[in-house]
């Protein structure tokens, strides 16, 4: 028989042993908030962006632990990692989520692939059968410039982040052949590419026959307000009418629409309204666009108000064709350059002239000067352009576009660079010859040099 004693010492024991078990935690608060930070404003291409996701529960608590996914809206601006790692790939507005347990949060930011001033470029491109390359480029976005040939044997020039991210943005095109001298480059255009950043120029080349051959030729891309001082293009749409210029292939500094007037079957004048300041000047450049039946040339112009353009076919037959036209009267900030009209073109051989101040421009306030020159025997169509203090361009990178201004007939190319005052100066040779029968021909042109 159990005493009273030990019975309620049994209770006692039994009591303890009840409280010694664990009341069961509480569920984990779900989460109820999530806030993104560490997104800026905007940010340039090509910029790595370490984001965070903070979790809440409905009291404001902070949440640790919990799995977070990341998207973007736009995976041409951005990409994002699982980690929250962002990387700007593009140009425009995107919008980043974070979730976690069925809960988003989100920020937006833009991605900036360049400023309009940097919207420059140039190279040397040379091609072959089945490929292309580019040398000698330069890039004020940090893209490269590259070169290949598709199978109609075009060379497709690429020029990274030099696509038209933003509306206002315009661009324009210069080729110079620098090759065979029985070869021709034309343009048959250029558009954004498809994945919004890149720029992509297509130029073919043929022979005298119309064939298509591989080429080598100077490329100098540039958008409005890459350029000091004014600056116009405009790209001729209609070979065969008067037409209004393009608002979406033409760019006027001075605001002022442009016009294109077919004055009789390959003669042009095209209206610039972009008249000069006092102390300013600037030259004029045409590229022949589309099919090698024809060759657009500069045949004039009257002092920023309008130009001449004339077009042949092979033959010499004056033919409808389209061109794009551009005015520059600058280069770069801060980087050298200088342009000028050979006014020397039947001078005495060996007879240096400074090119008109009228008619020149450059970096360093001094006038190129031309010389007529015989090589190997020949007395025509050679020209030696020498730009006093730009001696150092000669082991830099630079572009160097050269128009002819005459009749289509005749065509100029550059054919080498170098020094000259004891390295002081840049010298480079023009040839200028008949494109139908390759005879040396004196010849007016337009030359640009820029870094």
């Amino acid at each position: 028989m159990i005493s009273r004693r030990s019975a309620v010492m049994l209770l006692a024991l039994l009591a303890a042993c009840g409280g010694d078990e664990a009341a069961a935690p509480p569920p984990p608060a779900p989460v109820a908030t999530v806030a993104i930070t560490g997104l800026p404003d905007s940010a340039n291409t090509g910029e790595v962006i370490a984001l965070s996701a903070a979790t809440r529960d409905a009291a404001g608590n902070a949440l640790t632990g919990r799995t977070v996914t990341w998207t973007v809206s736009d995976t041409l601006a951005a990409t994002v990692a699982a980690t929250g790692a962002l990387t700007i790939v593009g140009h425009g507005p995107f919008t980043v989520t974070a979730t976690s347990e069925g809960k988003s949060g989100s920020a937006s930011g833009r991605g900036i692939l360049t400023r309009a001033a940097n919207r420059f470029a140039y190279a040397q491109i040379t091609q072959t059968a089945s490929s292309a390359t580019a040398s000698a480029s330069f890039n004020a976005t940090g893209g490269s410039v590259r070169a290949t040939t598709n199978g109609a044997g075009d060379a497709i020039v690429t020029l990274e982040r030099l696509g038209r991210a933003e509306s206002t943005w315009r661009e324009t095109v210069m080729i110079t052949r620098t090759g065979s001298l029985a070869t021709t480059c034309h343009l048959n255009g250029w558009a954004t590419a498809a994945n919004r950043r890149d720029l992509e120029v297509s130029v073919a080349c043929h022979a005298t026959d119309r064939s298509r051959v591989p080429g080598t030729f100077a490329i100098l891309v540039f958008g409005n307000g890459a350029l000091e001082g004014r600056h116009s293009f405009v790209e001729s749409t209609d070979a065969a009418a008067t037409h209004a210029a393009d608002p979406a292939k033409s760019f006027n500094s001075a605001g002022n629409a442009m016009t294109i007037t077919r004055q009789s079957a390959g003669l042009y004048s095209v209206t610039v309204g972009n008249p000069r300041s006092a102390g300013k000047t600037e030259n004029y450049f045409v590229t022949t666009v589309g099919p090698a039946a024809a060759s657009c040339n500069l045949a004039g112009w009257n002092v920023g108000t309008s130009s001449s353009v004339e077009c042949y076919a092979f033959g010499a037959v004056r033919t409808d064709a389209r061109f794009v036209m551009q005015l520059v009267e600058g280069g770069r900030a801060g980087r050298r350059w200088a342009y000028g009209w050979n006014d020397n073109v039947n001078g005495a051989l060996g007879s240096e002239i400074a090119v008109s101040p009228s008619w020149a421009g450059s970096s360093n306030g001094q006038m190129p000067h031309v010389t007529r020159v015989q090589v190997n025997g020949v007395t025509q169509g050679v020209y030696d352009v020498r730009f006093p203090g730009l001696g150092a361009l000669a082991g830099a990178t630079h572009n160097i576009q050269v128009s002819p201004y005459s009749s289509g007939v005749v065509t100029c190319v550059p054919t080498t660079t170098g020094t000259a005052t004891a390295g002081a100066d840049l010298l480079v040779r023009v040839e200028c010859f008949n494109r139908y029968s390759f005879a040396p021909t004196n010849a007016y042109f337009t030359i640009l040099v820029i870094e």
